[in-house]
C-alpha cells in the first residue's frame, strides 16, 4: 500500500499528460500538490517550512543549469529559423544523403549524439529537431525523431552523470562508462530501429538493415574504444562524430539528389553559427587552461549543496554566443532579431514552467522519504530480481528528474545498500542505476517538453509521451534479461 501512495504522484502526472491530455506544466503541478499532500500526511508529518525551502533550494539548483542550456538553445533556434538557416541546413543534409532511412540515422546517431555528448541537457534535441521539422516530417514524429538522440544520455555533457556514479560510488569511471556501453547497446539498436518506423522505412527490408547495424554498431564501437583509450569524458563525441563520418561516405555512395546549385554563401552562413558552437565547446572542454580560466569566472556557488555553476563555461553561454554570432551572418534585423528574442522568450517560460514542477516533485519525494519507500521492496527481493530491478530504480529518478547525475544523486546510496545486503557486484549494480537512468531521460517529462517546445507543440506532450514510454519500456525489459544473465 505504502509503494502504490509513494507513487502516487508520478502516476498521477503522467495520467494527466497520457489520458487528460494537459501539457507537461500542468502534470508537473498535479504531481507536485499531491507529493506534497501525501508527504505532509503520510510519509513524513514533519515536512514544515523548512524542509520545504531545502527543497525549494535544491530544485532551483538543479534545474539552474536545465534552464540556462534551455534558454540558449532556444535562442539559437529561434535566430536560425528566422535568418533561414534551418532549410539551407536540411537541404545539406538531404544532399549529403539522399537515402531517408540513412538521414534520420545520421541526425538521431550523429549529430543528435555529438551535441548531446558535447553539452548534455537536451541540446542534442534541440539542434536536430528543427532540421527534422525543415526536412518535412510532423512536428509529432520530428520531436519523436530528434528524442532518440538521448540514446547517449550516459556521455551526455563530457560524461557527467556518469563521472558523478563512479566518484559516489568509488567505482571507476572508465569500468563505468563500459558497463554504460554494455547495457545500453540493446537500446540504442532499439532507438535506431524505433527512428527508421517512424518514418516508414521497414528496419528489415532493403538496405534498412545495413544502415542500422553500421550506424548503431559504429556509434557503440567508438564509444568502447574511446572508453578503453581512458577519455570516457569524450566517448559520445568521438561515436557522434564517427557516425557522420560513416553517414557521409555511405550516402556518397548513393544516389545524388538533383536540383538548384548549392548557394555556397548562403550555406557558410548557416554553418557559421554552429561551427562557432562546435568550436568554442571543443576549446572550452579540451584545452585545460581555458577550462580552468571559464570555470573560475563568476561562479555561483551554493557550498551547503555543493553546487558550483560557472556561467562562461556553461554550454548555455555558448547557445547564446552562437545566436548572437547568428544574427549579423544571417543578416537578421534588429526587428526580425528582437522578434526571435520575443518568441524564443515566450516559449522558454513555457517549458521552464513544466521542468520545474517535476524535479519539485522529485525533490519532495525525497526528502519525505516517498522515494525510499518505491525502493524499498527492492531491498528484500532475491538476488536475481534484485539486480534486473536496479535500472528500473535508477530510470524512477531518469524520469523525476530529466538526467541520469540527478538519479545518481538520489539513488547510489541505496544501490550501494542492495549491492552490499545480496552480496551482488557494486559495479554490475552501479552500472545498471547509471544505465537505466539515463536510458528513462528519453521519455522523461522535462526531455519531451523540450522537444515539444522546439517544434512548436506547447501542450502536445500526451502523443509524445506515448511514442517515448513504450521505447524506455523496451529497453529496460532488455536491460533486465542481460542483468539476470551476466553472473553476479
Amino acid at each position: 500500500m505504502l509503494v502504490l501512495l509513494a507513487a502516487a504522484p508520478i502516476l498521477l502526472a503522467a495520467l494527466t499528460i497520457l489520458w487528460a491530455r494537459r501539457g507537461a506544466a500542468t502534470a508537473g503541478l498535479m504531481g507536485l500538490i499531491s507529493a506534497i499532500l501525501l508527504a505532509v500526511t503520510v510519509f513524513d508529518p514533519r515536512f514544515d517550512l523548512a524542509t520545504s525551502a531545502d527543497v525549494g533550494l535544491r530544485t532551483a539548483l538543479i534545474a539552474a543549469p536545465i534552464l540556462y542550456v534551455l534558454l540558449g538553445g532556444v535562442l539559437l533556434y529561434r535566430v536560425l529559423q528566422t535568418g533561414g538557416a534551418l532549410d539551407t541546413l536540411a537541404d545539406l543534409v538531404a544532399r549529403t544523403t539522399p537515402d531517408p532511412g540513412l538521414r534520420v540515422l545520421l541526425l538521431v546517431f550523429g549529430l543528435g549524439v555529438f551535441f548531446e555528448s558535447a553539452t548534455g541537457f537536451g541540446v542534442g534535441t534541440i539542434v536536430v529537431a528543427p532540421l527534422f521539422l525543415v526536412l518535412g516530417y510532423p512536428p509529432v514524429m520530428a520531436a519523436f525523431l530528434a528524442l532518440l538522440a538521448q540514446a547517449a544520455v550516459p556521455w551526455g555533457a563530457l560524461a557527467i552523470g556518469t563521472e558523478l556514479g563512479a566518484r559516489l560510488s568509488g567505482v571507476p569511471i572508465v569500468t563505468l562508462s563500459l558497463w554504460a556501453a554494455g547495457l545500453t547497446a540493446p537500446f540504442i539498436v532499439l532507438c535506431g530501429w524505433a527512428g527508421l518506423r517512424a518514418v516508414g522505412i521497414h528496419p528489415t527490408t532493403g538496405r534498412a538493415p545495413y544502415h542500422l547495424a553500421i550506424t548503431s554498431g559504429t556509434m557503440i564501437a567508438a564509444i568502447v574504444a574511446t572508453t578503453a583509450a581512458g577519455a570516457p569524458e569524450l566517448a559520445g563525441c568521438a561515436a557522434g562524430l564517427a557516425v557522420v563520418l560513416v553517414c557521409t561516405v555511405i550516402g556518397h555512395t548513393g544516389a545524388t539528389v538533383s536540383g538548384a546549385p548549392v548557394d555556397r554563401r548562403q550555406v557558410r552562413a548557416a554553418i557559421l553559427p554552429l561551427a562557432v558552437l562546435i568550436a568554442a565547446l571543443s576549446i572550452t572542454r579540451m584545452v585545460p587552461e581555458v577550462r580552468a580560466v571559464l570555470q573560475g569566472v563568476w561562479v555561483l556557488a551554493v557550498p551547503v549543496e555543493k553546487f558550483t555553476l560557472s556561467p562562461l563555461h556553461h554550454p548555455g553561454f555558448w547557445l547564446i554566443v552562437a545566436a548572437i554570432v547568428a544574427v549579423p551572418a544571417l543578416s537578421l534585423s534588429p526587428r526580425r532579431a528582437a522578434g526571435a528574442l520575443v518568441q524564443g522568450l515566450r516559449q522558454w517560460v513555457f517549458a521552464a514552467s513544466a521542468i520545474l514542477g517535476f524535479i519539485a516533485m522529485g525533490q519532495v519525494m525525497a526528502a519525505s522519504g516517498m522515494t525510499d519507500a518505491l525502493a524499498a521492496p527492492v531491498a528484500s527481493a532475491p538476488r536475481w530480481l534484485a539486480t534486473a530491478l536496479a535500472p528500473v530504480i535508477g530510470a524512477i529518478g531518469g524520469y523525476l528528474t530529466a538526467s541520469n547525475a540527478g538519479s545518481n544523486a538520489i539513488f547510489m546510496p541505496f544501490q550501494l545498500t542492495v549491492a552490499e545486503i545480496g552480496g551482488i557486484s557494486t559495479a554490475l549494480i552501479v552500472g545498471a542505476q547509471n544505465a537505466g537512468a539515463s536510458i528513462a531521460c528519453l521519455a522523461s517529462p522535462g526531455r519531451v517538453a523540450l522537444a515539444c517546445l522546439v517544434t512548436g507543440q506547447q501542450g502536445g506532450e500526451h502523443a509524445l509521451m506515448k511514442r517515448a514510454l513504450p521505447i524506455v519500456g523496451l529497453g529496460l525489459i532488455a536491460m533486465a534479461a542481460l542483468l539476470v544473465i551476466i553472473p553476479r
